[in-house]
């Protein structure tokens, strides 16, 4: 299910009615909606390399390898 949403989500056929998703959830005008899904809709990834992986434990946790990639599974679910 998750790649699936990532999948939908990245794809640009999608715009007009992830707009609309978002103008009804969080509930905020369409240009603040569209804002939001240009800004945000290709960030969203089925998989992670260790660069990555690393850059995101040291902006949550302080620590680049406070989690060691070794655990992350890449599989989105698969």
């Amino acid at each position: 299910a998750m790649k699936e949403a990532v999948t939908w989500i990245n794809d640009a056929a999608n715009k007009d009615q992830a707009i609309a998703l978002l103008e009804k959830n969080p509930s905020v005008d369409k240009s603040v909606a569209t804002n939001i899904w240009d800004r945000s809709h290709s960030s969203y990834l089925t998989s992670i390399d260790e660069d990555m992986w690393k850059k995101n434990m040291e902006f949550s946790t302080g620590k680049p390898d406070a989690v060691a990639f070794s655990v992350v599974a890449n599989d989105c679910g698969n």
